[in-house]
């Protein structure tokens, strides 16, 4: 292995190479008494936290809406009832709306689970601005 080794790596595993197993052990241990003797001074101080903008410290149950009122209400039908429309609705309803939400297991299934449930509900906000699907609870 030294010898694919260059510079001081190489002059390392060489005088590794000659010390004993009770060598070798000898003076990891005194590095590591040196390491572990240092005390709580040593460690590099913890930087400060960074300032909290103010819209983190809003009320989470205020979600910011857009107002709708400006928005054109026949725009969403133009788009997705036009014949390219239907396909690329019908294709977003098979990938996202169609398919369950809940994924069984840890928290990364979870996560997936809120991906899924997130893409599904553009899907259902689309569907509902076209008005083919009514506001209702939830059934899935």
């Amino acid at each position: 292995m030294s010898d694919e080794l260059g510079g001081r790596a190489a002059g390392g595993y060489a005088r590794a190479k000659a010390l004993t197993k009770a060598q070798r052990s000898a003076i990891a241990k005194k590095a590591a008494t040196k390491r572990w003797s240092r005390g709580e001074d040593s460690k590099p101080p913890i930087p400060p936290a960074p300032p909290v903008p103010p819209a983190a410290l809003r009320d989470p149950t205020d979600v910011p809406r857009r107002n709708d009122e400006d928005r054109d209400p026949t725009l969403y039908n133009r788009v997705f009832n036009s014949p390219d429309g239907k396909k690329v609705l019908e294709d977003l309803t098979a990938r996202y709306y169609d398919v369950d939400t809940f994924k069984p297991g840890g928290v990364a299934e979870q996560r997936e689970s809120d991906a899924r449930s997130a893409r599904r509900g553009v899907i259902h906000f689309i569907l509902r601005r076209i008005g083919q699907v009514f506001d209702q609870p939830e059934t899935r």
